[in-house]
């Protein structure tokens, strides 16, 4: 079994050790060391990378036959001495989030008696599931004795202890490596002891800072979507480049900007209100004028119409005004990158609405379907010239 180092020491980055298995993982390249600093991905965080004797190592994990670490890595290498660095961004990075996972996880404890049941790190985000459903203001108040802990720089330490005597302890899962009668168990001062094996700041106050930015609630659980650290940061300035350009965009101070965007949103909407009104009003109007210029073919009134402007969603409810006449058939298109044909019949109407559409894909091409009320088609590009050919060759399936 390999001797596992960043056990004892998460802060070394440049070790080195013996190759003493160079093998092949599932298609990909591998080897074996006496001993590593590399963490293996397991208990919700994920593995290091680094390189060993500049070969990039892509992953790192356990075998379950013998738990020997395994470093998948980009080429082949031979048994022999290996020089390894540990990326030490990511890795400081999973520190910071780990810890904090674990003060943010007691906190929620202390403050409203919520577990942590889950536990997810990847490169976006960090989350925790509670097996309780709170609410802002519990989790605000968590948030902030979290952050007291944090700020008061309380020593992080790693030890073993029997099995026998871990009262007080959180043990979520025991580690798939542990073997023996201890548990390594991770203390913040006195504030939290948790039974972990993953890597940690060394004090609290390396973390810098936990912030709370997202809660989901569901099932009488919540997910709890948090950053710490460095990915605070970022995301802190990621939020402050877009509120200060929603600012200056909108002329108005930080504390003013959500009632801002409330009445660009409620300006918006009757905006939007008074231009169905009106698109309604032109619809009426452009119904009355198609209908004045219908072909007429014994009882049937034929209405061709094709316009770029109009969308799918108007094409459909202008041919549902005609058809509302008696005796109407309305074929109408749009031209473009994917034309679109549409045939309609009013109620009681002897015109198949599928037999006329064939006849004006069969100029235009593309496909379509419906029923002998109603049927659309295309999909292929169009100009407004080939359209109207296409709509001709419709009026002449009627009339034949």
């Amino acid at each position: 079994m390999t001797q596992r180092h960043y056990l004892t020491d998460s802060f070394v980055t440049r070790f080195e050790a013996t190759i003493v298995e160079s093998l092949d993982h599932e298609g990909r390249h591998a080897v074996i060391l006496d001993a590593t600093y590399f963490y293996p991905t397991g208990g919700g965080q994920p593995n290091d990378t680094g390189t060993i004797n500049g070969i990039p190592v892509l992953d790192v994990l356990t075998r379950p036959h013998d738990l020997a670490v395994v470093h998948v890595l980009k080429s082949a290498l031979p048994t022999g001495p290996a020089h390894a660095e540990v990326n030490w961004r990511r890795r400081f990075d999973h520190m910071q989030q780990h810890t904090g996972q674990h003060i943010l996880t007691q906190a929620f404890v202390t403050t409203v008696n919520a577990a942590t049941v889950g536990f997810h790190l990847s490169p976006d985000t960090v989350t925790i599931d509670l097996d309780n459903a709170v609410d802002i203001s519990q989790i605000q108040q968590a948030e902030r004795l979290a952050n007291e802990v944090v700020f008061s720089g309380l020593a992080v330490t790693a030890r073993e202890i029997p099995r026998g005597e871990l009262e007080g302890v959180r043990i979520r899962r025991i580690p798939e490596h542990v073997t023996g009668d201890t548990l390594r168990v991770i203390s913040v001062g006195d504030f939290d002891h948790t039974a972990c094996g993953g890597t940690h700041v060394a004090n609290s106050g390396q973390i810098g800072l936990i912030k709370v930015i997202r809660a989901d609630r569901k099932a009488g659980k919540t997910r709890i979507e948090f950053r710490c650290g460095t990915r605070a940061l970022e995301d802190y300035s990621q939020r402050l480049d877009i509120t200060q350009a929603l600012t200056s965009q909108l002329s108005t101070g930080l504390a003013e900007l959500a009632e801002s965007v409330t009445r660009l949103q409620d300006d918006l909407k009757a905006q939007q209100r008074q231009r169905n009104t009106l698109a309604g009003e032109l619809l009426h109007y452009k119904v009355a004028e198609l209908l004045s210029s219908a072909e007429t073919r014994g009882d049937t009134r034929i209405v061709t119409f094709a316009d770029d402007s109009y969308s799918v969603a108007e094409m459909r409810q202008l041919a549902k005004q005609l058809t509302e006449q008696p005796g109407v058939v309305a074929l109408l298109g749009i031209p473009g990158d994917r034309s679109n044909v549409l045939v309609m019949a009013s109620a009681g109407s002897a015109v198949d609405a599928r037999a006329v559409l064939d006849a004006a894909l069969g100029v235009l091409g593309g496909r379509g379907g419906g029923s002998s009320a109603m049927a659309q088609g295309g999909g292929v590009p169009a100009d407004i010239d080939s359209l109207r050919r296409a709509l001709s060759a419709a009026v002449d399936s009627i009339t034949s």
